[in-house]
């Protein structure tokens, strides 16, 4: 899309949503995190002209589907020719293991070793940032034929997501918050 079409489509479906639900959307993820280096000078800018004040979809590290590899790690309003944007940037946590980096994917990982990184990125300042899809709570839902490896990445994990995101609720300390109140609670976040 160029920077026009993007605009138009955040205002049509903004607004199909906002129509919806009652309530101003605020932010804005990516499909498959697929921002990159090549629109960043326009990216954040779209985003303020359609009214949103932040962003989840630049990936801090590089997959062999989409990210950028020196993309901050922590929650930041992004630089551009020495300005700041007027858009948060929320980047999902990122992992590296075995070599290969990837974000804290609830589905895939052991429930353990995600309680342990939320601890590890909550005590070095730096809030974990989780996401998931509605469709990850539903293991019947009717399934694409894809490829591999990309069946693998929408299906591993779906039966007992649901258990496991109750689980992680329970027994983490501290509240799990959405990406609005972190702006509204924490105003290092949106300053």
């Amino acid at each position: 899309m160029t920077p026009e079409e993007f605009i138009e489509d955040l205002r049509r479906s903004c607004g199909t949503l906002e129509s919806l639900t009652g309530k101003k959307v605020l932010g804005f993820r990516a499909p498959s995190f697929s921002v990159d280096r090549g629109i960043l000078p326009w990216y954040y800018d779209a985003l303020e002209k359609a009214g949103l004040t932040y962003s989840s979809s630049v990936f801090p590290g590089k997959t062999f589907l989409y990210g950028i590899p020196d993309f901050p790690r922590h929650i930041h309003r992004p630089r551009f020719g020495g300005q700041c944007t007027a858009i948060t940037e929320f980047p999902v946590t990122r992992v590296d293991v075995a070599g290969r980096t990837m974000g804290l994917y609830l589905r895939f990982f052991p429930l353990p070793f995600v309680r342990r990184r939320i601890r590890k990125e909550n005590a070095s300042g730096n809030p974990a940032m989780l996401y998931m899809h509605p469709r990850e709570l539903d293991p019947r839902q009717p399934r694409l034929a894809l490829p591999f490896p990309l069946s693998f990445i929408h299906y591993f994990g779906l039966h007992g997501c649901e258990e496991k995101i109750r689980m992680l609720l329970r027994s983490v300390p501290g509240p799990f918050i959405t990406i609005a109140l972190a702006l509204d609670q924490y105003p290092e976040f949106s300053a």
